[in-house]
């Protein structure tokens, strides 16, 4: 910045315009290894990562006001609300040493980047028809709020040191809080899950990328208009096929689906996906079910229920009955 060439931006203006948090958020993304940097431009996409961490932060907040974090038994968490919170506490431990090491801008990155990838592009997309449509005091919903609780905690104490203002903001709304972040230890979490279950979510989480560009293709085709106009057909080899088998039933809800079937292949030429030696192939066809009008799912049992036509077996569980079953995800 120079007086003399007049493009001088005021700390000031900055903190007047998008708040205090933003100016130190810039700070804490800046390399100060290397030339420090600012600009309009700059700000604004150290705003839009901003506003990703607070409206991440918003949804997770919004689901847990009628929860109670006491009266949940950790051991009825579902495998993928455990598979998450695991990939938190790895974060967690690399944030905590980051710190130690001064890296700020890295652990802003990696911040944006949990809450971009593994929260937004993929957790928190799935977990919506458990929080939406299983039933109100159901494990399967208390699981997912459980989780939305515990990686709340995590992303506050995450971004306490560098973003003071909106983590106090935060903390104030969280559950059984103390009077201050600041009064509190780092948070940490410990759940029970094995290596072949981190194995397994791991490898649907890479899938899910190849799941989502093909119904993108099949949306730009007309061949279906939504996620749950879809039926997944996946053809697997041996390994990648024994891997899912025990799951297939609750598969439509990870990768956000009406309809899904895994199918053995039979030769190589029958794949066109290879991650370590994990082969499949991807059908994206069009479900020939009816709508349920409240989970919004293509499902066999519409109509077929007396005192409830418009919904489906499934709702029909949720609402009048003890609800669903759910042990994966």
């Amino acid at each position: 910045m120079s007086k003399s060439v007049g493009n001088i931006i005021s700390p000031q203006k900055i903190i007047k315009d998008k708040g205090a948090d933003i100016l130190r958020m810039w700070v804490a993304m800046t390399d100060y290894t290397k030339e420090m940097t600012i600009s309009e431009e700059i700000i604004k996409r150290v705003s839009e990562s901003y506003r990703r961490i607070r409206n991440t932060s918003k949804f997770l907040l919004s689901n847990i006001n009628d929860f109670d974090v006491n009266g949940f038994d950790k051991s009825n968490l579902l495998v993928l609300d455990k598979w998450i919170i695991h990939k938190a506490e790895e974060m967690n431990k690399q944030i905590q040493n980051d710190y130690e090491q001064f890296k700020f801008n890295k652990i802003m990155k990696d911040v944006i980047n949990f809450c971009t990838l593994e929260l937004g592009g993929y957790y928190l997309d799935i977990i919506k028809d458990r929080l939406y449509t299983s039933k109100s005091d159901g494990i399967p919903r208390c699981s997912a709020q459980m989780t939305c609780y515990i990686l709340m905690r995590y992303i506050n104490s995450w971004i306490a040191p560098i973003l003071t203002f909106t983590a106090e903001e935060i903390y104030s709304k969280i559950p059984n809080s103390k009077e201050s972040i600041y009064l509190d230890d780092w948070f940490s979490y410990s759940v029970d899950i094995d290596e072949k279950s981190i194995e397994l979510f791991d490898s649907l989480y890479n899938i899910k990328s190849d799941v989502s560009r093909l119904i993108e293709e099949a949306r730009n085709n007309e061949v279906v208009g939504s996620s749950l106009e879809c039926k997944i057909e996946m053809i697997c080899n041996n390994k990648l096929y024994e891997k899912l088998k025990p799951l297939e039933a609750e598969l439509k809800f990870i990768f956000i689906v009406s309809e899904f079937y895994l199918i053995m292949g039979e030769d190589d030429n029958d794949y066109e996906i290879d991650r370590n030696n994990e082969k499949l192939r991807i059908n994206v066809l069009k479900s020939g079910n009816k709508k349920c009008e409240r989970c919004w799912h293509l499902n066999e049992t519409v109509g077929t229920i007396n005192d409830a036509p418009t919904i489906c077996q499934r709702c029909h569980d949720n609402v009048h009955g003890d609800g669903e079953c759910r042990i994966f995800g």
